[in-house]
């Protein structure tokens, strides 16, 4: 994208935040307007950078504890591709020894299908 359409409003009318929920994950991804940005409200920017920041985070040990034994097989299946598709040998040890994110929670859904207003004001659903 543009510089020009990373700093378009997210929304119509624009807001101020966003959460981002998704039914793959147990958690939300909060949206705030950049503080680089002299924006009051989240630009599309913000949304591609903050999802993508939500999804690089740890999986932090209750999350993971929390999850059911089919979901943490899953997870465990995504973490081993993931690591297997970085470049060289030096850059797949240490992904591997950095463990599991939260992207990797999304298993084989990994196309982004764009996001629906939830049920809340400033509630999203992605839909990968």
């Amino acid at each position: 994208l543009s510089s020009r359409d990373r700093a378009l409003p997210a929304t119509n009318p624009p807001s101020s935040y966003l959460t981002i929920a998704c039914e793959e994950f147990p958690w939300v991804i909060d949206i705030r307007p950049s503080s680089s940005s002299s924006s009051p409200y989240v630009t599309v920017g913000d949304v591609l950078d903050g999802v993508y920041r939500g999804l690089r985070h740890h999986v932090s040990t209750a999350e993971w504890e929390n999850a059911s034994p089919n979901t943490q097989d899953r997870v465990r299946e995504s973490y081993h591709r993931r690591c297997k598709r970085t470049q060289t040998h030096r850059d797949r040890e240490v992904e591997s020894k950095n463990g599991l994110r939260r992207i990797d929670w999304l298993g084989k859904s990994t196309m982004f299908m764009g996001l629906m207003p939830g049920r809340r004001v400033g509630q999203w659903i992605m839909h990968v």
